[in-house]
């Protein structure tokens, strides 16, 4: 499915931000631990979540603490989908608020993954760069 025009509606603008936002956080606190996290490095932590959002958890485990912030990203990406809620109008409250569809959800994380495979350099960081000048374009937005 083509997800290119995915940004430009405003529900999937939304989860999309969020889930580059978990990105974006995620490899700042990586680089406060000096380890440099590549697009790749990001790609692979969506495709994990991918897996958790279908089987509930992930069969293997991280062998070194690159591979843990990794895996952490992942299952905070996949809690996203139980925080984000469809509401009918602004005036829902939260606890009233429809649980994301799990299509939706995937088809953000698709999304979200054909954004760093069209920025993605091989071992490059293209993606997490040019993340920081839109997640915070989006918090004007957003938040």
């Amino acid at each position: 499915m083509n997800t290119t025009n995915l940004m430009k509606d405003e529900f999937f603008a939304e989860i999309m931000w969020n889930i580059e936002s978990a990105i974006y956080d995620t490899d700042k606190v990586a680089q406060k631990e000096n380890i440099i996290l590549t697009d790749s490095n990001a790609k692979s932590s969506l495709s994990k979540a991918k897996n958790i959002a279908k089987k509930g958890k992930l069969k293997s485990t991280p062998k070194n603490r690159k591979e843990e912030i990794i895996f952490d990203l992942a299952y905070k990406i996949d809690g996203l989908k139980t925080d984000i809620r469809e509401a009918k109008d602004v005036n829902t409250v939260f606890e009233e608020a429809s649980v994301l569809n799990i299509s939706d959800w995937l088809l953000s994380l698709k999304g979200v993954e054909d954004s760093i495979k069209l920025r993605m350099i091989s071992g490059g960081r293209s993606y997490l760069d040019f993340l920081e000048g839109f997640i915070n374009d989006g918090r004007k937005k957003f938040l």
